[in-house]
């Protein structure tokens, strides 16, 4: 059996031999997207009190991964659909993971924006290629079970993020908790380009860019305004 996975699921005679190792790296990819969110968490004292952040500057600290994460999701799962699932999930995890170095090293609070930036972005990236993946490689009679695993997997991510955050601040400052990242994504991407066959929709129309662009501006103009309404006031 080659080590690389380069046969695509639509010219397979029969059910991927190696599906539920590949369920386990696309529950592992998901997992650090959602950990991501969560391990700030526990970290956010400790970066208040080194870059003396005001209380907007640690919301979007916290938001600035969920406005593009949230606004871009449905535009560049289409884009992975179109084009290559697993291509979308590689390249979603390297981007993930260079904002996660970025965010390991600086030390001002508008370059921890922009690294919590570039990591949302890679999560947008992810997350559907993630459950197109499994829906793509599953056949329909373990469909089911694979989705379930995993939509699990944010709800154990939820948990374990708090805790290996707060298990890493008792001995390491809080850029640890970016960095815990980095190994791994890059197994996650071994692990996809060995285990994950690649896919793409079939027959799929064309992308509906302007649309996809009118998504992201209300999307990221809805949660601006959700982020900034509090501070600013509602009214004119």
């Amino acid at each position: 059996m080659p080590f690389l996975a380069n046969t695509p699921v639509e010219k397979m005679p029969g059910p991927y031999a190696r599906r539920w190792w590949a369920l386990l790296v696309l529950c592992l990819s998901l997992l650090i997207t959602v950990m991501a969110n969560t391990s700030l968490i526990v970290a956010a004292p400790d970066m208040t009190a080194d870059l003396g952040l005001s209380s907007s500057d640690l919301q979007w600290v916290v938001d600035s991964y969920t406005v593009p994460y949230a606004a871009l999701m449905l535009v560049l799962g289409a884009i992975g659909d179109k084009y290559s699932r697993r291509g979308a999930l590689v390249l979603g995890l390297l981007l993930f993971a260079a904002g996660s170095v970025m965010g390991s090293m600086v030390d001002e609070t508008s370059l921890v924006i922009v690294a919590r930036a570039i990591m949302g972005i890679g999560a947008a990236v992810v997350m559907p290629a993630t459950l197109s993946l499994v829906v793509a490689t599953f056949p329909r009679s373990e469909r089911a079970k694979a989705i379930t695993a995993w939509a699990a997997t944010s709800g154990v991510a939820v948990a374990v993020g708090p805790l290996v955050s707060g298990w890493l601040l008792e001995d390491h400052a809080w850029g640890s908790t970016f960095l815990i990242n980095v190994p791994i994504a890059v197994l996650a991407v071994f692990g996809a380009l060995a285990l994950v066959p690649p896919s793409k929709a079939e027959g799929m129309s064309r992308i509906d860019y302007v649309g996809g662009l009118l998504s992201i501006v209300t999307v990221g103009s809805l949660i601006y305004a959700a982020i900034e309404g509090p501070h600013s006031g509602w009214g004119v």
